[in-house]
């Protein structure tokens, strides 16, 4: 959409518009599309296919914003790219998180799939989408301990890790099937370390993150009414392990990642995972669903250094509070 003068919005406002007609591969795009301006100086918008297509196939579009709005075909159906990195049916790309070059470029790509792929794009001035599959496999695959597939929906959270390369904070679960609502398969909240030049194989796997525990408790006093979670587990071995994992099961069963991670400061990632109603009521029914919100600390997975939360209800967050990673919603 052209909105640079909204007092004359009208037809023309819409600059160019794409859908399943003129691409089969395009199902349901559910997270927020990110745009940005490519090495060659071309500005893209850059998404996952979303859900549902067609096909079934897990694909990321790049579109070129000006050229898609060009009156010559030609032009215009070049514009729309995309690179597929699973044919095989029965999935979709979900959110996208760019990363950046030095000159504020787009870099290179994170999303996840609907069978717990994380995959990494890297920009390539020679392939027709201007990306390629980093080390040609997925980073990582998510699966629970008994080997389900995990869906990944939303887009992930990076941060930079002390030894290089990138931390992929990202949740797994969705909600947009009939069979999603009721759907209690274990879901997970991961902290990937995507090593440059690492001498493991790829696709990483659940073997190789040490494990969080979720523990509950009961506030205090003016808090008496809000349930808190910390976490515990061992500090990850970076030599053998590449990151850890927090499942949600027992914690907040039917809990799903189904909105963007968000980065809330230079070591904290904001996940918020909600669990629809079980049983008889609907599952839009607000008031029996439940939620969650981590404010996780990246480089360790286990609660923050500083007493963060008041769990005491005092209206100060200090030494007199109970550490905490996050709380109930």
């Amino acid at each position: 959409l052209d909105v640079t003068n909204l007092t004359s919005l009208g037809p023309n406002t819409v600059r160019w518009e794409i859908s399943s007609t003129d691409d089969v591969d395009l199902g349901y795009v559910m997270s927020p599309i990110k745009v940005g301006v490519l090495p060659n100086g071309r500005w893209v918008a850059v998404f996952g296919n979303g859900f549902s297509s067609t096909n079934g196939y897990a694909s990321l579009f790049v579109v070129d914003i000006e050229d898609a709005a060009s009156t010559n075909p030609t032009t215009r159906a070049n514009a729309v790219q995309k690179l597929t990195v699973d044919n095989t049916g029965g999935n979709g790309l979900g959110g996208v998180t760019l990363f950046h070059d030095a000159t504020g470029q787009i870099a290179g790509v994170y999303a996840g799939d609907l069978k717990g792929n994380m995959w990494k794009f890297i920009y390539s001035a020679s392939a027709a989408s201007k990306f390629t599959v980093s080390g040609g496999a997925a980073v990582f695959t998510a699966t629970t301990s008994g080997g389900a597939v995990q869906p990944i929906t939303s887009s992930p959270a990076l941060f930079l890790h002390a030894q290089g390369g990138h931390m992929i904070i990202f949740g797994t679960g969705k909600l947009f099937a009939t069979a999603d609502a009721t759907d209690t398969t274990t879901q997970s909240v991961y902290g990937v370390w995507d090593k440059p030049a690492d001498s493991l194989s790829r696709p990483l796997s659940r073997g190789y993150m040490a494990p969080r525990t979720l523990n509950s408790f009961s506030g205090t006093g003016g808090a008496s009414g809000t349930t808190f979670y910390s976490l515990s587990g061992s500090a990850v071995d970076w030599n053998a392990e590449r990151g850890y994992v927090i499942d949600l099961g027992t914690s907040i069963p039917g809990g799903r990642v189904i909105y963007p991670t968000q980065v809330i400061g230079y070591d904290s990632a904001l996940v918020t995972a909600v669990a629809p109603v079980q049983g008889t009521p609907a599952a839009c029914d607000s008031l029996s669903g439940t939620g969650l919100n981590l404010a996780l600390a990246v480089k360790t997975g286990l609660n923050p250094p500083n007493h963060t939360l008041d769990t005491n209800g005092d209206g100060v967050a200090d030494a007199s509070d109970t550490y905490a990673v996050g709380y109930g919603t």
